[in-house]
This record gives structure tokens, C-alpha cells and sequence, in this order.
């Protein structure tokens, strides 16, 4: 039992690498060379996959990489209780977290329907994409950043589709069947919101009326406002983040600076013990020798 424990602590530590365990970090970088070669082949039409030997190659391993991550996948999943700290409930967890759950989505389509699946579901390996989130330090601090600022991130989204909703509805009614306008339909003015009110503005749709003109005007500074909320959360988040990594870092130092002073303070009380014990030991030694001398002595002198 104890030996099938410290397997899984093995594989933990393995799969979950923490700085400085370079067998782990190996892993990651196979990983995610294993993600790469998985994706190349999605930038490519179909008719480029079937005919370019390089992608056919990287089609052919398709199966063998697709094994390497049902393995990780089967790894995590035995191990999520040292992850989780739910105990047994941890297992029945782990399916339904968010990467679990790509991974699942990842995982399926290929095995159901193999290399030759359909556009939709093809595009689901693009998922694999977000492996980089698991096996990369660095998206694992971005990703923190959305976990820290969740809340205050929903508020604002919800709050930007709320006054993109208004402002479609608004602008739909201002000019939709109107002669010369480019928005004909509910979707034409949810669109044209959106990319007024994020800032992006692509040019092809615009208002033709001058309601349409002003009121496109007013939102678009509700969508400059948020934009900027958005960038500062993220950017106050981020510093956090570094600043709870560089203090758990702090910490890691302190508390193995103290064990390494823990251990020589104990390795020199136990030399000290020991230097005593022998110092006791060669006091009795010579205290003996000196009783037989005295003791040899006086049998001489009584002769």
C-alpha cells in the first residue's frame, strides 16, 4: 500500500512539475511539443493535409499523440485527490473541471471519428491550445489573474453585453427599413454595437441617419470607459499575482533556509552529544587506568 502511495506522489510530481524538478520540467516540454505537432496540421485546408508529406506525417502520429495525452489525461485523474485535497471525491471532481473537460472534448472526437472528422469537431482540437495553461508557468499566472479578478471581470462583461444589448436595440429601431441602411436586421445592429461599443470598428456597417450618428458616438465612450477597466483589472490583478508569487518564493527561501539551519543545528548538537559521550568515555577510561596503576602499586609495595 505504502509503495502504490509513493508511486502516486511520483506522478504527481511528475505532471504537476514545480520549479526545480527537472524530470518534470522535461515532461511539460514534451508536452507541449506534442500540442504543437497536433495543431500544425489545422492550419492547413484539407486538401494541403492530404497531399503535403510533412502534414501527412504529423496526420499519421496523430494516434500516438492523441495516446500520450489519454495517458496524461488517465494520470491526472489518478492522482486528483493530491490535487484537489477533497479526498475520494476528488475523483468524481476532476472529470468535470475545466481543463478535464477539454481535454475530454479534445480526446473524444478524434477516438469517435478519427482523423477525418468534420469541420466543426476538427476544430476542437484547436482546444489542445489551452494545454498551455497546464504545462506552462507563465500561462498559469495569467490564468490566476482571471481566477483573482473573476468577480470584478463578470461584472464588467456582463455589464458591457447589457449596454451593447441596449445599444443594438436602439439602433435598430433608428434604422432599420430605412433607405440606404446597412442594418437590416437585429444581428446587423448586435454586431455594429459590439464592435462600436469594444472599439474595434471594422467600417462595415454604419448608421446612415444622424440619430443613429449620435447616439453611436455616446456609446462608443461607454466602450472606451470599460475598455480601460478592463485593462486596468487585468494589469492590477497581474501585479498581485507576481507580487503573491514572489512572496510564496520568499517564503519557500525562508522555510528552507530554516530547515537547512534546523538540520545543522541539529547535526551539531548530535557532534556535540556525541564528542560529550566520548569525552565521558575517555574520562572513565583513564580514571580506570589510573585505579589498576594505583591498584597494581600497593600489591607491589605490600610485597
Amino acid at each position: 500500500m505504502d509503495f502504490l502511495i509513493k508511486i502516486r506522489k511520483n506522478i504527481f510530481n511528475l505532471i504537476e512539475a514545480k520549479k526545480g524538478n527537472v524530470i518534470g520540467m522535461v515532461y511539460d516540454i514534451f508536452m507541449l511539443l506534442l500540442v504543437v505537432l497536433s495543431i500544425i496540421p489545422l492550419m492547413f485546408s484539407p486538401e494541403q493535409n492530404e497531399t503535403n508529406s510533412v502534414l501527412l506525417f504529423l496526420n499519421s502520429i496523430e494516434w500516438y499523440i492523441l495516446g500520450f495525452f489519454i495517458l496524461d489525461y488517465v494520470l491526472r485523474w489518478s492522482t486528483a485527490d493530491l490535487k484537489l485535497k477533497k479526498g475520494y471525491k476528488s475523483f468524481l471532481i476532476y472529470p468535470f473541471t475545466p481543463f478535464a473537460i477539454i481535454d475530454f472534448l479534445v480526446i473524444v472526437p478524434t477516438i469517435v471519428f478519427g482523423n477525418k472528422i468534420y469541420t466543426t469537431l476538427r476544430l476542437l482540437r484547436i482546444l489542445k491550445i489551452t494545454k498551455f495553461f497546464q504545462f506552462s508557468n507563465g500561462f498559469k499566472i495569467i490564468g490566476n489573474v482571471f481566477k483573482t479578478e473573476a468577480k470584478l471581470l463578470g461584472i464588467i462583461f456582463w455589464s458591457l453585453w447589457l449596454i451593447v444589448f441596449i445599444f443594438a436595440i436602439l439602433i435598430f429601431n433608428i434604422e432599420q427599413g430605412l433607405e440606404g441602411s446597412e442594418i437590416n436586421d437585429f444581428f446587423d445592429a448586435l454586431w455594429f454595437a459590439f464592435i462600436s461599443v469594444t472599439t474595434i470598428g471594422f467600417g462595415d456597417v454604419a448608421p446612415s441617419t444622424d440619430a443613429g450618428r449620435v447616439i453611436t458616438m455616446f456609446f462608443s465612450l461607454f466602450g472606451i470607459v470599460f475598455m480601460s477597466l478592463v485593462g486596468g483589472v487585468f494589469v492590477s490583478g497581474f501585479i498581485k499575482t507576481i507580487d503573491r508569487y514572489k512572496a510564496h518564493k520568499v517564503e519557500e527561501a525562508i522555510k528552507n533556509k530554516k530547515t537547512t539551519l534546523n538540520d545543522n543545528l541539529k547535526e551539531a548538537a548530535e557532534n556535540i552529544v556525541l564528542n560529550e559521550i566520548k569525552k565521558q568515555e575517555k574520562t572513565k577510561k583513564d580514571q580506570n587506568t589510573k585505579r589498576e596503576t594505583e591498584d597494581t602499586n600497593k600489591i607491589n609495595t605490600k610485597r
